[in-house]
């Protein structure tokens, strides 16, 4: 015999039609709900309107022609008050851009560069010619290399550098940055046919003068050094000039630049101020709305807005209750289908009690939804068909033994069945869960019967009692349904 080696499931499914029976037989909890809220929406519904006729009844009796009604005026103020925190937000958005140029000129007023307009800067300049005595080989099938571009980028390299920005910063003094100072000066080459440019420019002769002597000692400087790591080479001066007159461009490229980031930087917060101005001039202020004509609010027409909203309240509470107990169903879990106990628990249902025992037509219905025909219509019925199936099933495991225990939540309930049942000895057992008699009297029995009732017994606490009677190896022969 292997019943308590069978294989079962606590996987949870919710049986529809078993919840809809569970709706309908509590029928008048659904219908007493339904009637509440419907009175209580058709009482506020009368309220409502019979306020309204006697409100409008008086406007017309103040001789007030035309009123803007509550919902118009209400949506009035909202569309208003949405217009307003529009514009509100274009305001606070042009204020900003206007702080962000303000401070970009702030910034330029302390800028070295952007302190004086482009056009009056100094600036002078002095152009090298570099001799490498490169000559071109008509004879030979490869020629040598030229060493005037590396001769070029030697002097741009040892020239151009960090220490010589630092002494040029140092030279100018304070409020020069070191970024100034690179975009002052300007190193312009042609390799190809040996000219090295370099041109500086400031705000002042004397500045330009600084710049000019230091980055051209700088060049000179390290004339040795490349014509004696590069290549032998003469460098020349072909030509010196500046300019130093306002309202000529004397400024390099890296100036140039800086403006141009500036002047850019300020015409796009331009364009971003006329797009938002432009958006406020598309913004349309809410209209006031129109009164309408106030007219006499009929009885006739408080009793329609009455009854349709007693109906919707109907619904309302009907389907608030079909929830409510739908809700209560899944959670307790009530043990009431016999096939979900077989499922679950691979159990015999030994027998199974009528819910619906009743003549009237609704008891009828229920009956045949839920599938009563297949239960007994009394207890005694169910001990008598326990009985039969208690004794079949332990003559089918050769089992002799014909004393079983009834154990289960219901005592009372134990008692009785134990004395309706004959054919085999029913013994009643108690709550094996948490009475210690039941438990010890397990002992003394090896076939066992759970009994419950469906509407008080849960499948998890039928479950719980089978777990604890498979541990304690105990012949389970199956359930009885109350």
């Amino acid at each position: 015999m292997d019943n308590n080696n069978r294989t079962y499931t606590d996987e949870r499914e919710i049986d529809l039609l078993a919840l809809l029976v569970e709706v309908l037989t509590k029928i008048k909890t659904v219908l007493i709900f339904a009637i509440i809220f419907a009175v209580l929406l058709c009482g506020l519904s009368v309220f409502k309107g019979l306020r309204a006729r006697m409100a409008a009844n008086a406007q017309i009796a103040r001789g007030e022609g035309a009123v803007i009604s509550e919902d118009a005026r209400l949506q009035y103020e909202s569309e208003l008050k949405a217009y307003e925190d529009r514009i509100d937000a274009y305001k606070a958005d042009i204020k900003s851009i206007e702080n962000d140029i303000k401070d970009a000129e702030d910034e330029a007023k302390e800028s070295y560069i952007l302190s004086t307009a482009i056009d009056d800067y100094f600036k002078e300049s002095i152009i090298y010619y570099i001799y490498a005595n490169y000559k071109v080989n008509t004879n030979a099938a490869v020629q040598p290399m030229n060493p005037v571009g590396s001769i070029i980028q030697a002097y741009r390299s040892l020239t151009l550098n960090d220490a010589f920005y630092s002494r040029v910063k140092t030279a100018l003094g304070e409020g020069v940055e070191l970024s100034d100072v690179k975009s002052l000066i300007q190193l312009d080459t042609d390799e190809s046919r040996g000219f090295l440019q370099l041109s500086v420019c400031a705000k002042t002769k004397a500045d330009a003068d600084k710049l000019y002597k230091l980055a051209k000692d700088s060049i000179e400087s390290n004339y040795n050094k490349v014509n004696s790591t590069i290549a032998a080479h003469d460098l020349k001066v072909v030509e010196t000039f500046g300019i130093m007159g306002e309202g000529m461009k004397g400024a390099t490229m890296g100036v140039t630049a800086v403006w141009d980031s500036y002047n850019s930087k300020i015409d796009e917060f331009n364009k971003s101020i006329d797009g938002i101005k432009t958006l406020m001039k598309s913004e349309k202020k809410p209209e006031e709305p129109e009164g309408t004509e106030v007219s006499r609010v009929s009885l006739s027409t408080v009793a329609k807005s009455a009854i349709k909203k007693g109906i919707l309240g109907a619904f309302v509470g009907a389907f608030l209750a079909a929830m409510y107990i739908a809700g209560m169903f899944i959670i307790k879990d009530y043990a009431l289908s016999e096939d979900e106990i077989i499922r679950r628990y691979g159990l015999n249902v030994l027998a199974s009690l009528k819910r619906f025992s009743g003549n009237g037509r609704w008891n009828k219905l229920l009956a045949k939804i839920s599938g009563d025909d297949r239960r007994v219509d009394s207890v005694e019925n169910v001990a008598r068909l326990a009985a039969i199936n208690t004794e079949s099933i332990l003559t089918t495991w050769g089992n002799t033994d014909k004393e079983v225990l009834l154990v289960g939540h219901d005592n009372e309930m134990l008692d009785r069945l134990s004395n309706l049942i004959t054919g085999v000895k029913a013994v009643s057992g108690g709550n094996i869960m948490v009475d210690t008699d039941a438990v010890s009297k397990l002992g003394n029995y090896e076939n066992v019967v759970i009994a419950e009732a469906k509407n008080s017994v849960s499948y998890t606490e039928i479950g719980r009692e089978y777990d604890k009677l498979r541990v304690l190896n105990k012949n389970v022969i199956g359930v009885i349904a109350l």
